[in-house]
């Protein structure tokens, strides 16, 4: 049971995530936070395979069984395979170093392992290498760049208003398997 009562809040009159719903408690937060979430659904460079690769390595690092869950039938949709998940959930928060160790080969493709690495650089900080910037802008442009680091940023948020608020997972994103 969540910590707070869930607000009656919707956004462009559409009802919303239990998640989403608790930042109704800063109403000059609410909508802003929900555009950007909207935006990463709909706006952004990345193809939705990487948005949702990074998004369940993001979950998975913050702990997060809440978003994680919302995502797994999202993340299948976009190509994400069942072996990929398992790696992301089991990696992310034993092995902060998983993927710039190389990961596990044949699992990801090189522009998902780069990506994998600089999300994994991003949270371990506070900056990354050289060598590791450089492998990132071949395989990203600006927008990209700056759309990961806007994942980051909100998948961070999300998952610690969802542990330690307790978020009630939201019927429809119920899944097989939580972290």
């Amino acid at each position: 049971m969540a910590r707070l009562p869930y607000p009656n809040y919707t956004y462009n009159s559409r009802p919303t995530i239990n998640a989403i719903k608790l930042l109704a408690y800063a109403p000059t937060l609410a909508d802003h936070w929900t555009a950007v979430g909207t935006a990463h659904f709909r706006s952004l460079a990345l193809s939705k395979m990487l948005r949702e690769l990074a998004t369940l390595y993001l979950s998975a690092r913050f702990q997060s069984s809440y978003e994680w869950d919302h995502h797994i039938q999202l993340s299948a949709r976009a190509g994400v395979t069942e072996v990929q998940r398992e790696i992301l959930r089991d990696v992310a928060v034993k092995d902060a170093n998983f993927f710039a160790n190389g990961g596990r080969e044949g699992e990801f493709e090189e522009r998902e392992m780069a990506m994998l690495k600089f999300l994994e650089a991003i949270i371990r900080g506070p900056e990354v290498s050289d060598k590791l910037w450089e492998e990132t802008t071949k395989h990203f442009s600006k927008r990209e760049i700056v759309e990961l680091f806007s994942l980051q940023g909100f998948y961070y948020m999300i998952s610690r208003l969802g542990t330690v608020l307790k978020v009630d997972m939201d019927e429809f994103a119920v899944a097989k398997a939580r972290l």
